[in-house]
């Protein structure tokens, strides 16, 4: 796996730092539309900002929230640090996101769906390992990565590098993932659903609450910051 020595050569002066302070101002919340009709609302999915970090709280059933940049990104380089209570949280970070009318099977209703990259860290369901490239509907979408071992209540590295046609996981200042020919990909698995599927919001957020876990599952992130190339 290669490096990029042009990505590497940035200045603190070019990065936007996502302070917990100004939350409001460069954040909003959404969720998937087929999450709020199918799952209790009264079960809550909280982000709130404590002791400098995001804070996601999970309960019981409860909706997949997000929260996504006001600002859009194409190239950049996303550095976080990320912490989960459970290590089956479902818990990832997105990027290129967009919510796109998706059809209700079998009841012709449509409903807004987010699509987009992830890095997950939370065991997603069927996943072939941590940190993996994903894109909504599919597993990875690289034969291989180098294994990582997320461990609960630890603060751990996330890099995410995205520069023209290709894509960079990181994990603890080690290079785990890279897939070249992005869109060549998403074309030949046929996930390719906007016009431009390289553009969207940074994503902070968990799907749906674990099945079968019933306890408050918490996510956070701080040192959020982000470079656009």
């Amino acid at each position: 796996m290669s490096s990029y020595n042009s990505v590497n050569a940035t200045t603190e002066n070019d990065w936007k730092d996502y302070s917990p302070s100004n939350f409001e101002e460069d954040w909003e919340l959404k969720e998937n539309g087929f999450n709020s009709r199918r799952l209790n609302k009264k079960s809550p999915k909280n982000f709130s900002v404590k002791e400098d970090a995001f804070v996601v709280e999970s309960h019981y059933q409860s909706i997949g929230k997000f929260l996504c940049t006001k600002k859009t990104y194409n190239n950049f380089i996303f550095e976080a640090e990320v912490m989960t209570s459970d290590l089956r949280s479902c818990a990832f970070v997105g990027y290129h996101g967009q919510f796109l009318d998706t059809q209700w099977k079998g009841k012709g209703r449509k409903y807004k769906s987010l699509h987009g990259f992830s890095y997950g860290f939370g065991n997603w369901p069927k996943t072939t390992g941590e940190a993996e490239i994903r894109y909504t509907g599919s597993k990875s979408l690289i034969a291989d990565h180098k294994e990582v071992e997320f461990q609960k209540n630890k603060w751990h590295k996330v890099k995410i590098v995205v520069k023209d046609n290709s894509i960079q996981h990181w994990f603890d200042d080690l290079l785990v993932a890279e897939l070249k020919n992005v869109r060549e990909t998403l074309e030949k698995n046929s996930l390719v659903k906007s016009e431009e599927p390289m553009s969207g919001p940074i994503v902070l957020g968990m799907t749906g609450h674990p099945k079968g876990q019933k306890q408050v599952i918490s996510v956070k992130w701080r040192n959020v910051r982000v470079k656009a190339l």
